[in-house]
């Protein structure tokens, strides 16, 4: 297995990944390591570290399609000590990816989806995996516009009804 390596000068080379084969390399007292020399571009890095597994990758859950959300829960449900026990991650991951996302400033409104994730250990391990950059405004909360609408048209009806009243007198 060959160490991950960054170019840190001339000769010289810094550890991005695998780094267990570097320190058994070490151990052993070997002077010469299979290597494979990496583009310093931070994405290019970032992507030898996920391979490596040396580093967990997020997902936009803004953006994520339902197949994306499934396989991040299905990670998370994999770990050992996970505190996802008792969730089914295919229903967690329909009812996620079905929702309207594109206004979550955090993860909370998960816990409003049915999917058996409570606030606490539950919610707090999707943030392992999922990071959002919300695209809309939260919706506003039409139940009270509703109830202003509501209003003003009693209102007006009832201004109606006291007109043709006053009419109705004078006639």
């Amino acid at each position: 297995m060959p160490l991950l390596v960054v170019e840190a000068g001339d000769y010289q080379y810094k550890a991005i990944g695998n780094h267990f084969v570097y320190a058994v390399a070490q151990e052993a007292g070997l002077e010469r390591l299979w290597c494979i020399i990496v583009d310093p571009a931070p994405e290019q890095v970032e992507q030898a570290q996920v391979l490596t597994r040396e580093m967990v990758p997020k997902v936009n859950l803004t953006e994520a399609s339902g197949e994306t959300i499934l396989a991040a829960l299905r990670y998370l449900a994999e770990q050992p000590g996970t505190p996802l026990k008792g969730v089914d991650v295919t229903i967690a991951a329909a009812r996620i990816a079905e929702a309207d996302r594109s206004w979550w400033q955090n993860l909370t409104p998960i816990t409003k989806l049915g999917c058996r994730i409570t606030r606490g250990k539950k919610l707090d391990a999707l943030k392992e995996v999922f990071f959002l950059t919300p695209t809309a405004p939260p919706p506003s909360k039409q139940k009270s516009s509703k109830k202003s609408t509501a209003s003003a048209s009693a209102k007006k009806t009832s201004s109606t009804r006291s007109r043709k009243k006053t009419e109705g007198e004078r006639g």
